[in-house]
């Protein structure tokens, strides 16, 4: 396998937590997430159809099942919305009047979040 087309460790710790499929789950098909998500990472970069995933990270069915099954269970979609919330709020650290305000009320700690999250996304 390339590099190029692995996961950091620092990347893989921020992710592993949050997957099915973990060693104390009971799931015999699930054990090697980081080896899926990089099998995925590999179509994803190299633009191969399923069937040309080299058999190092799995049978491409394997592969390609799995996936589709965590595309509809939302998996990656939460993973996704876990990691922008993570890095928002970290890029947020500098708009102080929300720590203030934070728990107050709802409805204006959601809009300063929101507002914060504007500004971010405009720089």
């Amino acid at each position: 396998m390339q590099r190029r087309h692995t996961l950091r460790d620092d990347q893989w710790e921020r992710i592993k937590d949050a997957l099915p499929g973990k060693i104390k789950d009971p799931c015999k098909t699930c054990s090697d997430n980081r080896l899926f998500v990089e099998a995925v990472i590999w179509i994803a970069k190299t633009g191969a159809p399923w069937r040309d995933l080299p058999s190092t990270y799995d049978k491409w069915s394997n592969v390609h099942k799995r996936f589709m099954r965590w595309a509809k269970n939302g998996i990656w979609q939460m993973i996704f919305n876990t990691l922008a919330i993570k890095r928002m709020f970290n890029k947020m650290k500098q708009f102080r009047g929300i720590a203030t305000r934070y728990g107050k009320t709802s409805v204006v700690s959601s809009g300063f979040i929101q507002l914060a999250a504007i500004l971010l996304w405009l720089k």
